[in-house]
């Protein structure tokens, strides 16, 4: 703030013939002031902790032996206060005897800093901010210095945290305890794009996060990676947008879905059946309902079998999967026999199956238990040697 005890010369004229300066030091004939005075001096006052040079370093524009300019000493006024150092900063003159003028800047400090306190971040580690903040405990209060730290905090909470903060509120006491107030976006809501097949819940089921919780892209980039695992989807992004309220964003996940089932018909040759033909019907994303189907079917000379098998990633909430298979297996096999020196054919008969548990051990991990039961049986000549079990 500048403050004007000499106006502009052209309104001196106004005057009764006398002007006060405001140090009540020196009275002035309006003839002495109808000339630009001459600047005779310019002193610095107010600081004690802040070097005299460097804030005369900021006055450039108010010149010992220039004439007096409103705006130069304005355009100073300013230039000293944006050091960031001064809570205020007002210019007053004296009048000498002579006609010239003595300009004076006088400076109120700001405090020194006594704590620096961050609140509403939830679990961020601040103190780890803080000692690499330029403002620092103990010294001058630098408005800039502040500024440039809170901009870094909001950069270091998303770069270092992968979260989304804003700051609300900034409170300086005249003590110099620095409160800073943040508030953490949360997601409002989670809208899904792009899955045609698969149903809502089956992606919602592999996401860290759900409506309410912060804003934390690293448990974003997470779930996204969870969602590509499950061999559903050729690209999975996302965008989070915030809100018209105040602390709240959509999060939009968009999936592009890859093919999941197939139905193979076909022959083939091996030189123990020769020709035969197959089925093979499987589908790993079941009705978009994320569970995992098979049927083979597979015949020629002397061998016959099927397969079935199903497999549930989420047999209950906490991602405990289960899976079965049961299979028949039918092949004409000749097998020698010490006792007789010859060769004796039949049919082999496997029916069998499996069952398994699973259980997720981390993101990326899982412990699957297993259990495998199988029938033999023997018909033709084979039964007379072999016994089934």
């Amino acid at each position: 703030m500048l403050c004007r005890s000499m106006m502009a010369i052209t309104e001196l004229t106004v005057f009764a013939g006398v002007l006060l300066s405001v140090s009540g030091l020196q009275i002035a004939s309006a003839q002495q002031l109808y000339s630009a005075p001459i600047i005779k001096a310019v002193t610095i006052r107010g600081n004690t902790s802040i070097d005299t040079v460097l804030i005369e370093q900021a006055v450039t524009r108010t010149k010992v032996n220039d004439p007096f300019v409103d705006h130069n000493i304005s355009d100073d006024v300013k230039a000293i206060y944006n050091l960031g150092y001064f809570a205020d900063v007002i210019a007053t003159w004296q009048l000498l005897e002579d006609g010239g003028l003595v300009i004076i800047f006088e400076v109120v400090e700001n405090p020194k800093i006594e704590d620096i306190v961050f609140t509403g971040t939830g679990e961020l580690p601040v103190q780890d901010f803080i000692s690499g903040m330029q403002s620092k405990q103990g010294e001058i209060l630098n408005f800039n210095l502040l500024l440039d730290d809170l901009a870094g905090f909001q950069a270091w909470a998303f770069e270092q945290h992968g979260v989304d903060l804003r700051l609300v509120n900034l409170n300086i006491s005249e003590t110099g305890t620095i409160m800073i107030d943040a508030a953490l976006t949360k997601i409002a809501q989670i809208v899904l794009q792009g899955n045609e097949k698969t149903k809502d819940h089956v992606i919602l089921r592999e996401l860290t996060f759900a409506p309410g919780d912060i804003l934390d892209f690293h448990e974003i980039s997470t779930s996204l990676h969870r969602l590509y695992m499950l061999g559903y989807f050729d690209d999975i992004s996302y965008d989070a947008v915030r809100t018209e309220e105040l602390g709240s964003a959509v999060v939009t996940i968009s999936v592009q879905e890859l093919k999941t089932g197939s139905a193979d018909f076909g022959v083939g040759y091996n030189s123990k059946s020769g020709l035969f033909g197959f089925i093979d019907v499987f589908d790993d994303n079941l009705f978009g309902n994320g569970q995992r189907a098979n049927v083979l079917f597979e015949i020629g000379r002397g061998t016959r079998s099927y397969r079935i098998g199903f497999y549930e990633p989420y047999l209950l909430s906490d991602g405990t999967s289960f899976g079965i298979e049961v299979y028949n297996e039918h092949d004409d096999v000749e097998n020698k026999y010490e006792a007789d020196n010859e060769l004796v054919t039949g049919t082999q008969h496997v029916l069998g199956g499996s069952v398994s548990l699973g259980r997720r051990l981390g993101e990326f991990s899982r412990l699957n238990l297993s259990l495998r039961a199988d029938s033999f049986k023997y018909s033709g000549d084979l039964n007379e040697y072999e016994k089934p079990f």
